[in-house]
């Protein structure tokens, strides 16, 4: 029985210059190269843990699959 490994690696920036502008961020997916910007922190950690929840469900769909084999 092989495990299946999810795996994602990401570059994040931010700039936060202070009370009188508005704070950003950018996420880089480090394989494809495919940036997304997020204007608050929610958003950007909403994108985070549903990446980290698809990796899960993927896992855990492929073991499913495995033992159902």
């Amino acid at each position: 029985m092989t495990k299946e490994t999810h795996y994602s690696a990401y570059l994040i920036r931010w700039q936060d210059d202070g009370p009188q502008t508005r704070w950003r961020s950018t996420v880089e997916n480090a394989y494809t190269g495919q940036k997304q910007q997020f204007s608050n922190k929610s958003e950007l950690l909403r994108f985070l843990w549903q990446s980290l929840y698809e990796g899960e469900v993927a896992g855990a769909a492929g073991a499913n699959a495995q033992e159902d084999a």
